[in-house]
């Protein structure tokens, strides 16, 4: 495997390091705040499947996968 596609492996495999109550609650200030200032309703996360989408959780996969753009 070359240097470039083992990186990009191991990037897909890394597990998330686990976040404290005070990571996740920064983060949910931030996504609200970013809401609010662009004026677009967040009443709460969407429920998919009956269950809640975790929006760090998300955010994180996207961006270790390259952003929106490569997803």
């Amino acid at each position: 495997m070359n240097r470039k596609k083992q990186t990009c492996h191991q990037q897909q495999t890394a597990r998330p390091r686990l976040l404290s109550e005070q990571d996740r609650a920064q983060f949910d200030l931030q996504l609200r705040e970013f809401h609010s200032a662009r004026k677009t309703p967040f009443l709460h996360a969407p429920i998919v499947f009956g269950r809640r989408v975790d929006f760090h959780r998300l955010y994180n996969a996207v961006a270790r996968l390259g952003g929106f753009r490569r997803v």
